[in-house]
């Protein structure tokens, strides 16, 4: 029997945790055109596969990552292979929709170095690329609130004000909603018509508006149904921080404002509304 001929993905859709990012993937999975691998953060690109491919592995023998029985294949393949290769990832995208759309999700490919971005190009370099992105802040509050939320020696809700500004100017919270960086490190191998730029507003302020843009640029058969996006439960963003936050974030705002357009221009806070940052250190339970 013959060997099926490597695959690879149509489009990567990336941005950072809470960007929308994830909500978007699971609105576009209810589409028949539309498929994605089992498993997110492949990171076949990335410095870091190795460790997260084994911690990943680690959740799944605790089972703390829920799978379906028909995806066994597909993570045998990915978990058994000592080495990434170009055939073995040329593998990782085959399936049974043939008509489908082929998708890779990873929240941290908006942080993917230059040289991962070069790599990735020279294998799929008529990828699309759907880059989701949320205001600087607001992003950076959703994220630590998801990786503190159930932490035992500091859970969110018992964060001081102090703290949860120290948490949100460190290095990992600014990297990560350093959207410009992104846009710099992949807008040198990728044509600007191969990128789609996603707005967290617009998509939950008018989901089927962002959705027909969307599809237009997937070039998705006309007459798609438009998913419905995920119920989820979001908690807003306490304004009085935002004083505190604008002087760390203010540089990357205004130059995503000018770069983008847009929402972007809505999220710079009016100097009468700045402040000085709070004098604070970061928190010591932040792994």
């Amino acid at each position: 029997m013959a060997k099926r001929p490597p695959a690879y993905p149509d489009f990567i859709l990336i941005g950072a945790p809470q960007s929308g990012a994830e909500m978007l993937k699971a609105a576009l999975l209810t589409s028949e055109h539309v498929w994605f691998p089992p498993l997110d953060n492949i990171l076949a690109f990335h410095p870091s596969f190795q460790l997260v491919r084994f911690l990943t592995l680690k959740k799944f023998i605790k089972k703390e990552l829920p799978f379906h029985l028909k995806d066994i294949p597909w993570l045998l393949r990915f978990f058994l292979r000592p080495a990434p290769s170009l055939k073995w990832y040329g593998t990782l995208f085959h399936t049974k929709q043939e008509d489908a759309l082929k998708g890779e999700f990873s929240d941290e490919y908006s942080t993917l170095p230059y040289d991962g971005v070069e790599k990735l190009h020279r294998i799929i370099p008529k990828a699309k690329i759907i880059l989701m992105v949320r205001n600087p802040i607001d992003r950076a509050y959703a994220g630590l609130r998801e990786r503190f939320k159930a932490h035992k020696k500091m859970p969110f809700s018992r964060m001081t004000k102090r703290q949860l500004v120290a948490a949100m100017n460190n290095d990992w919270a600014k990297t990560h909603s350093g959207y410009q960086s992104t846009l710099d490190n992949w807008g040198v191998f990728f044509k600007r018509e191969q990128m789609f730029i996603g707005f967290y507003d617009e998509l939950v302020a008018d989901p089927h508006r962002f959705f027909k843009k969307l599809f237009d640029f997937l070039e998705l058969p006309d007459g798609t149904p438009l998913p419905e996006l995920p119920v989820t439960s979001s908690q807003p963003f306490p304004s009085e921080l935002y004083k505190f936050l604008d002087p760390f974030y203010r540089k990357e705002i205004e130059g995503l404002a000018k770069r983008l357009g847009g929402s972007a221009t809505t999220w710079i806070l009016p100097p009468q509304q700045s402040s000085q940052p709070v004098n604070a250190s970061p928190p010591q339970a932040a792994e």
